[in-house]
């Protein structure tokens, strides 16, 4: 899953350029005869979650994929998630005063000066997600999948998760921008 923050200065025009984004994509979709996209807005406890719903027209099974994207804007900040409980679930973490910047992993991530003032950054741990899931594949499967290519599955785990998180983050310049990582997998290179 996945969780995006952002920080905004003017969340009335941003919501607005959404709104316009998805009248000129729906456009352009209908001119294609694929599928559509919508905005729907609901009120949760005092807040505006908004829903960016899209459908992709009717597959062959007569049914058409849809995906979804949940946000909102809470004290200078776009929120968005995979889910609505990613949502609440986050703003909860943020009430009890459990922050990302002062978890101890991210922290190691960082570099010697600690400085979590960055313009941007991507973090990720995967790590524990997939070891679970390869706890579900049954054994005859995973035997079978380890003689039959599990050294490339392998190798492609510790490709992209090395043995770990990953920290990557931009400091912007007047004249540049520095990407940095002291990260352990190659995608920190």
């Amino acid at each position: 899953s996945w969780k995006l923050i952002a920080e905004v200065y003017d969340p009335t025009r941003l919501q607005q350029t959404f709104e316009r984004a998805v009248e000129r994509i729906n456009v352009e979709l209908r001119k294609e005869g694929k599928g559509s996209l919508r905005i729907d807005r609901q009120q949760v406890g005092g807040r505006t979650v908004y829903s960016m719903v899209g459908s992709a027209g009717q597959g062959q099974n007569g049914q058409g994929a849809t995906m979804s994207v949940h946000y909102l804007f809470e004290d200078g900040y776009l929120v968005a998630a995979a889910s609505r409980a990613l949502l609440e679930r986050s703003l909860q973490q943020r009430a009890s005063g459990v922050s990302l910047a002062s978890h101890p992993k991210f922290r190691d991530l960082l570099g010697q000066d600690g400085q979590v003032n960055v313009s941007a950054f991507f973090y990720q741990n995967l790590a524990p997600v997939l070891d679970a899931a390869s706890g579900l594949i049954p054994t005859e499967a995973a035997t079978a999948a380890e003689a039959h290519g599990g050294k490339q599955a392998a190798s492609l785990k510790s490709l992209f998760l090395g043995q770990g998180p990953t920290l990557i983050y931009a400091y912007a310049e007047a004249d540049r921008i520095l990407f940095a990582s002291s990260s352990t997998s190659p995608l920190g290179l």
